[in-house]
Order: structure tokens, then C-alpha cells, then sequence
């Protein structure tokens, strides 16, 4: 049975038992379902965002969703499915791509108690994905997510929260993306300086392991930051620290010896540092956040990454919204990852959208967004650019939501 499936029936199997045997619980409890569906018209004239020969598309996506929520004075609850099905004026890319999500939060008096689960199916066609125009063909992975999490109020001004992820992925494809997972246990502190400013230390340890065996990491940062409310408009916040990294890679090679296979092994330790860092900036029409971080990516690497993020909203009419998008990364491997993979990459984006309201639940949302591509060989030096443009045309409905207890 392949992996996704057998999450799949075990999550339905988690969902039906609880829903079950808590009946009791949520008939008390106020219980609704939400639902939407949306269907837009997409066009693409550079499908995988590679230098080679640009394949251009058109597709009708249609996504429906649903959501099972239910709160009481102390708890809250949620199921959520969401499928995203894209029909591809070239068969071969046809998808239906699955997000499933639950959650659960308790509060008592000094304690919060929650946990979080997430599974998905879908591909590098989604430009949300790391591995979004990197290969020039589709990459199916799967992934699941379990996050505990725990938060203390200690006093009236300081809080600690300790959290808990393990991430699992899996791809079809073996001869580019290397299948992983991760652990990561965080600690944050808060301390709440005044009603309108807040101090924050946090500690982040990760430790990766590629499911083939060759390449491990250990990544740990320490951050402290601040964050103030100037007014019911403006808020900045502000976090800088250091990164840690250590990696193992075990590299093997089959040796001819005198008529005999010998596999012959090796360990490449290192270990590397770095600053890190985090700044926002909102004034309710806009938000702007520059940062530099280290993580791990589909293809077994470490990366260094710089990223400049806006989004501006402007409420034309009381019917018309626009919305502006733009994003820069700028992405350098580290240490004995680069063995994995020798390229840096650059890539932007920006996104104007317009977003129409015909009625209560009903929307247009007609967009254009425009994506550049830099890569660096940091072999050969050797570079290339690629770009692309996709239009969005379409609509969305959401259904009046419907009490269930």
C-alpha cells in the first residue's frame, strides 16, 4: 500500500473515531461546517520555469474545501479538506492534489495545550513549493506533519511555549529530489515589556535525515527579538540571532578489486555558522518583511536564504479590492551541501490582483503575476535566466455555514 494512501485511510479512520466518540462532547459545544469551492481559468507560457524549451499551457482548476469547526468556553476544534483539481490543456500534468488538516486547542487557567496534523499530496507545479522550477518535470511528493505544542503562563508578563514537529516527505521522483525527515523541538520565551510592546527569546534545534541515508544535518538558531504596537495601524517587529550548522554526508563507491565488488565508504563531517534575522513592518494597508534564514530543501541541501516579501491591499471601492504581491529570495547552498547540487539561485515575482465582490459570498478575482529565475553554477560559473507569465481568471463562492449541533 503506498504511504499516502495508508495515511489517507488512517486519518478518515482518526476522524470518524473522534467524531464518534465525542458526539456527547460536541453536542455541547457549538459545531458549524464551512464550505467554498472556486474555479479559475489559468495561462502559462513557461509551465516549469526552465531556461530549455518553454512549454505553454492552459488549465481550468477547480478547488473545493470544507471545514468542520467546533469551540465551547476552554476548547476548539477543526477538521479541514481542501482538493485541488487541475485539468491541463496537456494531459500528462493532470492533478488532483489533497490538503488535509486537524487541530485541537485546550486552555485552562495558566496552560494552553494543542496540537496540530497535516498531510498533503501535490507537485512542483505549485509555486508555493521549493522545488517549483527546478526540474523541467512533474515531481508528485507527498508530506505529513505532526506538531504538539505546549505554552506555561508563568507570571502575568512571561509565558514559555515549547513545540515539538516532525515532518516526513516523500517524492516520486529519486533521481533529483531526496525523500526526508525532520525533527524540530523549539522553545520560545515571551515577556510582555507593556500593553503595547513584547520581548521574545527563542532556541530552534532540527535535525534532518535524507530517507537514502547519505546526507544528515543539524541545524540549531538562537533569536531574540522585539515587538511594538505604535498604534492601531502600525505595528514592527524585529528578531536577530545566530545559526549553527553540521552536517554528515556518506558518500559510497563500488571498487573493482582483483575481480571483486568492494563498497568502499565515507564520512564528510562539517560544520558552519551564520547570523540570522527578522524584521516586519505593518501599517494595515501594507506589510513588508525582510529576513535571512537557513533550511533544509528537497534536493538534500542547506540553504542560505535572503528574502524581501510585500503585500499591499487597497480597498478601491466597497466592492473592488486590489491587492499587489511581490517577493525577492535570493538562495546560496552551504557547506558539503553544495556537493548535492552546484547551483545558487535568484528568484522574484510580483503579482497585481483584483478581487471583484458580485455578491454576499460571491467574488471575481482576476490576476497577473510575473516570475524571473537567475541560476549560478558555483562549479563552472556558468549562469542562466528563465521567466514566466501566468494569468489568473476566475471565481470563488462560499456557502453560508450550516450549525450542526
Amino acid at each position: 500500500m503506498r504511504l499516502d494512501d495508508f495515511l489517507l485511510r488512517n486519518y478518515v479512520s482518526c476522524v470518524m473515531f473522534f467524531i464518534i466518540t465525542q458526539a456527547g462532547v460536541l453536542s455541547a459545544a457549538e459545531t458549524s461546517v464551512e464550505s467554498g469551492v472556486s474555479a479559475r481559468f489559468e495561462y502559462n507560457d513557461n509551465l516549469f520555469l526552465t531556461s530549455d524549451t518553454q512549454e505553454s499551457v492552459s488549465s481550468m482548476v477547480v478547488t473545493p474545501n470544507v471545514q468542520l469547526l467546533t469551540e465551547d468556553d476552554n476548547w476548539e476544534a477543526f477538521l479541514s479538506l481542501k482538493l485541488k483539481s487541475s485539468l491541463y490543456s496537456e494531459d500528462a500534468y493532470n492533478a488532483t492534489d489533497q490538503f488535509y488538516e486537524a487541530a485541537a486547542k485546550y486552555e485552562s487557567e495558566r496552560n494552553v495545550y494543542a496540537v496540530n496534523a497535516e498531510y498533503s499530496l501535490d507537485s512542483n507545479l505549485n509555486s508555493e513549493s521549493d522545488a517549483f522550477g527546478v526540474v523541467g518535470y512533474k515531481v508528485d511528493e507527498s508530506r505529513w506533519s505532526i506538531t504538539p505544542e505546549y505554552t506555561r503562563l508563568l507570571t502575568e508578563r512571561l509565558s514559555l511555549a515549547l513545540t515539538y514537529n516532525y515532518t516526513e516527505s516523500d517524492f516520486d521522483d529519486i533521481a533529483n529530489n531526496v525523500s526526508y525527515q525532520t525533527n524540530t523541538v523549539m522553545g520560545k520565551a515571551t515577556y510582555n515589556l507593556s500593553e503595547r510592546s513584547e520581548f521574545n527569546f527563542l532556541l530552534i534545534s532540527t535535525d534532518y535525515e535524507s530517507k537514502d541515508g547519505i546526507y544528515e544535518y543539524q541545524i540549531f538558531n538562537s533569536m531574540i527579538g522585539l515587538t511594538h504596537k505604535f498604534d492601531e495601524t502600525l505595528t514592527i517587529d524585529y528578531s536577530i540571532g545566530s545559526t549553527s550548522i553540521g552536517s554528515n554526508t556518506f558518500n559510497t563507491q563500488a571498487i573493482d578489486f582483483f575481480g571483486q565488488t568492494v563498497v568502499a565508504s565515507q564520512v564528510v563531517d562539517s560544520n558552519d555558522t551564520g547570523f540570522v534575522f527578522d524584521v516586519g513592518v505593518d501599517v494595515g494597508w501594507l506589510t513588508a518583511r525582510a529576513s535571512k534564514s537557513t533550511s533544509t530543501d528537497s534536493f538534500g541541501r542547506v540553504n542560505d536564504t535572503d528574502e524581501i516579501d510585500l503585500y499591499f491591499r487597497y480597498q478601491m471601492t466597497e466592492l473592488v479590492r486590489l491587492v499587489f504581491r511581490a517577493n525577492y529570495s535570493d538562495i546560496e547552498q552551504l557547506g558539503d551541501s553544495i556537493s548535492v547540487g552546484s547551483y545558487d539561485r535568484t528568484i522574484a515575482f510580483y503579482e497585481p490582483i483584483l478581487k471583484v465582490r458580485l455578491a454576499k459570498n460571491l467574488n471575481v478575482i482576476a490576476s497577473y503575476r510575473y516570475t524571473v529565475d537567475d541560476y549560478v553554477d558555483t562549479q563552472t560559473s556558468n549562469s542562466s535566466s528563465q521567466d514566466s507569465n501566468i494569468l489568473y481568471v476566475g471565481v470563488s463562492y462560499d456557502f453560508p455555514s450550516l450549525p450542526v449541533f
